[in-house]
């Protein structure tokens, strides 16, 4: 006799099982859901539970306090960036490549999004190159790289478990994105 092969959790685990939801869905959306779960190598429940977890994470803290430019620029990025992700067919923090031409296709799209932006240095951009630690003539040659330098440096020494708490939210956020990159790695 064939034994069936146990599903569920381990005998004697003392894990509360996760409560299970059915729904009922169009099969167009099972079918993008499907290739989802693929692309992103998870089982269909996974890939599920983390788009929830996405949506209600993102509505309930960038999402209601975030102002309306920078949400628009938020689903801005994030379209550029899964439209080059599949014409190109890797992604971004796996090839550099697609990593360069991703940040300039955004670059491009916000330019050609925001054709009656002023062109000007913003008044606080000349305040903090007078102070600014790589001196002012660097600073305003460059001042977005210098500022994403300074985001880079927070990035790489956050430590893996918080210091202080309550945390603050970005280092959270931080926290998370450097734990996805990683797992992506392996």
């Amino acid at each position: 006799m064939v034994q069936k092969k146990r599903r569920g959790r381990p005998p004697g685990s003392k894990m509360k099982p996760e409560p299970v939801v059915a729904a009922r869905i169009a099969e167009k959306t099972l079918k993008r859901l499907e290739q989802a779960a693929a692309w992103n190598k998870r089982s269909l429940s996974r890939e599920l539970r983390a788009r929830l977890e996405y949506t209600l994470g993102t509505y309930q803290k960038g999402g209601i306090d975030l102002p309306p430019h920078l949400w628009a620029l938020f689903s801005l990025v994030t379209f550029t960036a899964r439209v080059i992700e599949k014409r190109f067919e890797r992604r971004w923090h796996e090839n550099r490549f697609t990593g360069r031409e991703l940040a300039r296709a955004i670059g491009y799209v916000m330019a050609e999004l925001s054709p009656d932006a002023d062109d000007v240095i913003p008044p606080k951009v000349k305040e903090n190159a007078k102070t600014h630690a790589v001196g002012e003539k660097a600073y305003l040659a460059r001042p977005g790289e210098v500022e994403a330098e300074g985001v880079i440096a927070w990035f790489r020494f956050l430590p893996e478990e918080p210091q202080i708490l309550p945390e603050a939210e970005f280092l959270q956020d931080f926290r998370k994105i450097k734990l996805i990159l990683r797992r992506k790695k392996k």
